[in-house]
């Protein structure tokens, strides 16, 4: 499967392959199916919060991502940011991510730079595969000077 879309009130298709899930509870069965060759995934307005995202992150998959859209989800707020580090540093190949329209805020953009501490993805240190993230949305999430 290529690419797979959840949005509000179901889902959108964007690549061939079953579809996994509806709705943001079903996170967990996302993340038990095996989805190694997922490469886009869209959680768009699905009412993920931390617990979802904390989830996400944990999911063998994320690793195999190049494209991770969570935007308009304005359950995710600060409570999330712990698990946005996770999850830069669990997805390895990840050139896009978009987190537009949440309220991860200050704490959100602090916790995604946190992520790439270590892990080889800053720009003084070479990235240890592929990744090299290009295309980062983080606008209207409620950050002000000190996030950004």
């Amino acid at each position: 499967m290529y690419g797979l879309g959840v949005t509000h009130g179901g889902y959108t298709r964007t690549g061939f392959g079953p579809v996994l899930c509806s709705c943001a509870a079903g996170v967990a069965e996302l993340c038990s199916a095996q989805w190694t060759s997922l490469r886009r995934l869209e959680l768009e307005d699905v009412g993920l919060g931390a617990e979802g995202l904390a989830a996400l992150a944990q999911c063998p998959g994320m690793q195999h991502l190049s494209y991770l859209s969570l935007s308009h989800n304005s359950t995710l707020g600060p409570d999330a940011a712990p698990h946005l580090t996770e999850l830069v540093r669990s997805a390895h190949k990840l050139e896009t991510l978009r987190l537009a329209h949440t309220r991860v805020g200050d704490d959100g953009a602090v916790a995604v730079a946190s992520g790439f501490e270590g892990t080889g993805h800053s720009a003084e240190a070479e990235a240890p595969g592929p990744l090299k993230l290009t295309e980062l949305d983080m606008s209207h999430v409620g950050m002000t000077d000190t996030g950004g």
